[in-house]
């Protein structure tokens, strides 16, 4: 994009509200748990998460945080290694957040939908011996901690232990959190945050989005993701009400509904996920209470700001923000509701403010000339100490670039400076990527890949998914020369282990291979078989030379059934035209053709659209053939369904639920 923006303001998000209060920056000179405990005093009965299942007040999510904690320090004494969180979407894995940073020690998410052996991988890299959990991951924690780690299920917590306040003192700079991202050398990374560190990024959120307790804030990742911590601590650090809503469970019609009966007024995802968001929206429907929609991680295009606004009134604002694990920084664009759109991406890093500094660099390490694409770097006091356990590449990554002292991260990414200050994101400097709002290095993918029996040379590329978003593509070249590609099938254990006869492989082989041992977002969507891959004259892997995958079928291992009736052709039309494929079969798997949850949402809604028909977004997955969602849809019959988001005006929200965890 070039020429002066027309759409971006400055300032925070104004609250019709006159409750909100700047989060003072020597306010980070404390502990996350001194600031929450603030909060719960004085607003100690107001509710601080709420779930379809249950509602905690502050002070009964204090009281819940404080037996974990006890529990935490009875286990571990004085143990300083990090603790391990392993939880579904429930406020209970919010409230063991805040017990182990109560407790004085770093917390390291774990996400049980990943591939066991990868979260072992985590556990040992981080060298937790305590893991808390609850009843519904009880078994996968006990799985892996084996014999070297203790379990703390926050369910079987006797009522009458102590829930009074620590009362530790705990430093601004001690360890708070650990998030692990995809690694270049194919060994996840974590990246280690302090409390300051975890406050100033709070206090940013909350500032530019003008948080106060009025406001109610969707949660729709779980703790495990690196993109939640500010939703959790934007708003449990500023009294306001959080409402975590699992995707993977429901589904965009699900989700629409959630935002209007909750009366959500700050909602944060990915544009992808905005976007299934909207196609589930009826025409003219509204949600009225939400004021402040904040997107981060893909490209935001100038079609999605005009279908926002179709949807969503002048008094909603629309901002596009950047950000990185290893840094604080937080400086969103904020998008003017009644200005002109102009072509190409929207910037996602807005003009400067306070704290901080960008810096565009070249290669020499000297700025860029005005206009000129840069390397993103990011100067400020409130960087990531590093990585955990890897002191090359925190020395690499996080180095000054003047004598003053001041540290600066060097992010890899790609900037272009605006004539208003603000920054257009370019993409990578290598073959990083992101996918579905992960960071995703392609060496952890293809190392993957190579572990697997019969892959002989493996390449992975980011591309784009002609939805604004990325998806990977893999190349593999299968067995021994000469051998025509027949190698042994990939069955993996839950361990990781392979097994399975001598066949040939196909892609459906190894994207099922790889489903057992990595998460689902580093599972390419398309794997592409090749005799070869392509060198420079070099002998390097030439990874522009790589084809494209085009758009037909990949090889499976079932025979080709074409669609027979009206209502399977339209159905594996639907599936060719969000997969990107020609040819879809009856019989063919949708996550072997490179489906996910994601791409399953916006299946259900072009289903509903056009059949009339509401099919779950678990229905797709548990049963996905087009064959099998004929029978899906014939049982639920045609018209619209009775579950359907609409009518949306008018309607009042749900009325406060009185569950709560037991004190």
């Amino acid at each position: 994009m070039t020429g002066e923006p027309q759409f971006a303001i400055r300032g925070r998000c104004r609250h019709p509200s006159a409750r909100f209060e700047p989060f003072a920056i020597a306010d980070v000179e404390q502990s996350v748990p001194e600031r929450f405990e603030q909060q719960v005093d004085r607003h100690a009965e107001r509710i601080a998460i709420r779930t379809a299942a249950e509602t905690l007040t502050y002070a009964n999510l204090d009281r819940l945080a404080n037996r974990i904690a006890h529990a935490i320090l009875a286990r571990a004494g004085g143990d300083r290694e990090p603790v391990a969180v392993l939880f579904e979407h429930e406020a209970a894995g919010i409230a063991a957040l805040l017990g182990v940073l109560k407790a004085g020690r770093c917390y390291v998410p774990l996400d049980p939908a990943s591939p066991v052996a990868r979260t072992a991988l985590l556990l040992e890299d981080a060298g937790a011996r305590v893991i808390v959990t609850h009843g519904r991951c009880r078994a996968l924690a006990e799985r892996l901690a084996g014999s070297g780690a203790a379990v703390l299920d926050v369910d079987a917590l006797d009522g009458s232990a102590p829930s009074e306040r620590l009362g530790l003192r705990i430093s601004p700079d001690a360890l708070a959190s650990m998030y692990y991202t995809s690694g270049s050398t194919g060994r996840p990374k974590g990246v280690v945050e302090i409390h300051r560190h975890r406050l100033v990024n709070a206090r940013r959120s909350v500032n530019a989005l003008g948080i106060t307790p009025d406001d109610r804030l969707v949660l729709l990742y779980t703790v495990g993701f690196s993109g939640s911590a500010n939703d959790v601590f934007g708003a449990l650090l500023s009294g306001a009400r959080l409402c975590p809503f699992d995707l993977r469970a429901g589904g965009a019609d699900a989700l629409a509904r959630w935002l209007r009966d909750e009366a959500i007024t700050i909602y944060h995802s990915t544009p992808q996920v905005l976007r299934s968001l909207l196609d589930a929206l009826p025409v003219g429907a509204e949600l009225a209470a939400l004021r402040a929609v904040l997107l981060h991680s893909d490209s935001l295009y100038p079609a999605d700001v005009e279908r926002f606004r179709r949807h969503f009134g002048p008094t909603c604002l629309l901002l596009n923000a950047w950000g990185v694990t290893e840094s604080s920084f937080f400086r969103p664009y904020f998008i003017d509701p009644r200005g002109a759109v102009p072509d190409g991406a929207v910037p996602a890093i807005g003009p400067p403010e306070e704290d901080d500094e960008i810096r565009l660099l070249d290669d020499d390490g000297g700025s860029v000339a005005p206009g000129e694409t840069g390397e993103i770097v990011v100067t400020s006091r409130y960087l990531s100490p590093g990585y955990w356990g890897r002191e090359g590449l925190t020395r690499e990554r996080f180095r000054a670039v003047d004598g003053s002292g001041v540290g600066a991260y060097f992010t890899g990414d790609l900037g272009r400076a605006l004539p208003d200050g603000s920054i257009a994101h370019l993409g990578r400097k290598d073959f990083q990527t992101k996918v579905r709002g992960y960071r995703v290095e392609p060496a952890e993918v293809e190392g993957a890949l190579r572990a697997l029996p019969g892959v002989r040379q493996a390449a992975v590329m980011g591309q784009p998914d002609g939805q604004g978003g990325h998806r990977l593509i893999a190349y593999v070249v299968m067995g021994e020369a000469g051998d025509g590609g027949t190698a042994r099938t990939v069955s993996p254990a839950v361990d990781g282990t392979a097994s399975g006869a001598a066949v040939t492989a196909s892609a459906g082989d190894l994207r099922r291979a790889l489903r057992e041992r990595l998460p689902d977002y580093l599972v390419p969507s398309r794997v592409v078989l090749l005799p070869a891959l392509p060198l420079t004259a070099s002998g390097k892997l030439d990874r522009l030379a790589l084809p494209a995958p085009g758009r037909d079928r990949p090889a499976l291992d079932r025979a080709f059934r074409a669609a027979v009736t009206p209502l399977e052709r339209a159905l594996a039309g639907i599936w060719g035209a969000v997969l990107g494929l020609d040819g879809i079969g009856v019989d063919d798997d949708f996550l072997e053709l490179g489906g996910d949850s994601l791409l399953a949402m916006q299946v259900t809604a072009r289903v509903r659209e056009t059949c009339g028909v509401d099919v779950p977004v678990e229905a797709l997955l548990e049963a996905p053939t087009v064959a099998q969602m004929a029978l899906t849809v014939a049982v639920h019959g045609a018209g619209p369904s009775p579950g359907a988001v609409a009518p949306f005006v008018g309607e009042t929200p749900a009325a406060e639920a009185a569950t709560s965890v037991p004190e």
